[in-house]
């Protein structure tokens, strides 16, 4: 039984470590090295297609993760939230959470990927409504996931605030 517990905390060093060095190195700004390229809700290609990216479009890259890009969502892609957590705003085709930790979804199902959350109070913009759904422009907190070797690294974040 001690070497079982032993092998299985081993194993979970391992794999944090493993993780990490995988993990999130600084932010950049990358340019799309290919059309049709595909923006995916997770990180490999078994999570839903968001939205395609083509030639020279410009990402902002937040990290990295098992060969994967995590960019800041294009404007063009569909996110989803569930009608009932949303209060509509009268004055325009907006509407503001009313829950805090509101997850933002792939698709407009309980069962598609999470790609972002919305804090109470936050506005977003609503472009479509279906059934019990909500489809909004995506928000600031929504990311999804291209394979690294579709972008080539234009430049550091920090780069971009210098030239400012």
């Amino acid at each position: 039984m001690k070497s079982l517990v032993f092998i299985l905390i081993l194993f979970l060093c391992v794999t944090i470590c493993y993780a990490q060095d995988e993990q999130l190195e600084p932010s950049f700004i990358g340019r799309i090295k290919a059309d049709d390229v595909n923006v995916r809700a997770g990180y490999n290609q078994n999570f839903e297609s968001l939205t395609k990216l083509n030639r020279d479009d410009v990402v902002f890259v937040a990290g990295e993760l098992y060969g994967w890009y995590q960019i800041s969502l294009p404007k063009i892609s569909q996110c989803y939230l569930s009608k009932q957590y949303i209060e509509l705003h009268p004055d325009d085709s907006s509407g503001i959470s009313k829950v805090d930790n509101l997850n933002v979804r792939a698709r407009a199902s309980l069962n598609s990927s999470i790609v972002g959350q919305l804090h109470k109070g936050e506005k977003v913009m609503l472009l479509d409504e279906l059934e019990d759904w909500y489809k909004i422009e995506p928000t600031d907190s929504c990311f999804g996931w291209v394979s690294a070797k579709y972008v080539d690294k234009h430049k550091e974040k920090d780069e971009e605030n210098e030239n400012d």
